[in-house]
């Protein structure tokens, strides 16, 4: 099946809802036939497909697919490229596209390999603290560099190694 950008706007027209939070944004396809949604992250080239039960209490209900959109690139790219497409969703378009672009989006920058390694390199090698990195790579939360890490593989220090690391520093 060969999709265009009319279409996935079209789908989103119906289908689509756009979740805005203080710093993130989120773009949600929700549907009950997976293939589609399917066919549509191909076109896109990104996202996550979840699927879950709908209702206990309701067992003739089909299972609800979405279609989710996390990361702020991929979701700037689709809005620019729905955006002359959309009919009852234009609005909420614009006004997405202008938060991604009001943002300055610090701590959801795409990382290099090269910068993860010095990331990875700051906080095992030199053992620095998760803040320490943070502030060190202009991170506003260390929650952002443990899941940056986590993503990537590599494992952040146990409570008893980080209680002995910050002795070691004198914190």
């Amino acid at each position: 099946m060969a999709i265009d950008w009319g279409y996935v706007a079209g789908y989103f027209d119906g289908e689509g809802s756009i979740r805005v939070k203080h710093y993130s944004i989120e773009l949600v396809f929700a549907n009950t036939n997976s293939d589609s949604l399917r066919e549509i992250q191909r076109h896109i080239g990104g996202g996550y497909i979840r699927s879950r039960t709908r209702s206990k209490t309701k067992p003739h209900w089909k299972q609800l697919h979405t279609l989710e959109i996390s990361d702020h690139y991929l979701a700037e790219r689709v809005l620019e490229n729905i955006k002359p497409f959309c009919i009852i969703k234009a609005a909420p378009v614009a006004k997405a596209l202008d938060f991604i672009h009001s943002k300055q989006w610090r701590n959801h920058k795409r990382i290099t390999p090269q910068e993860l390694e010095t990331i990875r390199s700051a906080y095992w090698d030199d053992r620095k603290t998760l803040t320490q990195v943070a502030s060190a790579f202009g991170f506003k939360h260390e929650s952002y560099v443990r899941n940056l890490l986590k993503k990537h593989g590599i494992p952040t220090r146990t409570i008893s190694q980080s209680r002995s690391n910050r002795k070691e520093l004198g914190l």
